[in-house]
């Protein structure tokens, strides 16, 4: 299945009437959106060793040209589904130009977003733009999934 999931939001702080988006939000952007919207600091109602992963998207909703603070999203998926244990973690981090997808016993995988219906299984087949990408992303899902002080 894919990890593109529509969201749609009306309401007054949506401006220039209905429209269309392809920047990245997640539904962990909801938390700070919301906080934003009410006037409240969403990191602030957050433990001060919790990480906050939670972008407003409050700017996309009031312009239609603005651009997400966000330049990538984690998506997980989780077998068995429920309370864990969990025999397997699927994972991927996508951005506007790709998505890496980490699959257990399995290499990298790295899709062109850019290019529709093209799956590039083997990240030696990556052009130099692609592999840029690739490795921002393999960076990025290292640096999210590492573990915090506060789960040490």
């Amino acid at each position: 299945g894919g990890i593109r999931v529509p969201l749609i939001v009306a309401g007054p702080a949506v401006r220039g009437g209905a429209r269309s988006c392809d920047e990245l939000v997640g539904a962990v952007d909801v938390f700070a959106t919301v906080a934003d919207l009410l006037g409240v600091d969403a990191r602030a109602a957050v433990p001060a060793k919790r990480e906050l992963d939670s972008v407003s998207f409050v700017p996309l909703l009031a312009d239609a040209q603005a651009v997400s603070a966000r330049t990538s999203l984690l998506c997980e998926e989780f077998r068995p589904n429920g309370p864990g244990p969990y025999e397997e973690i699927h994972r991927a981090v996508v951005s506007r130009a790709g998505k890496l997808s980490c699959d257990p016993g399995r290499p990298f995988m790295y899709f062109d977003l850019t290019q529709r219906g093209e799956r590039i299984q083997k990240l030696e087949q990556l052009d130099a733009a692609q592999r840029a990408e690739a490795d921002r992303l393999a960076a990025e899902l290292e640096r999210i999934v590492a573990p915090t002080p506060a789960q040490k």
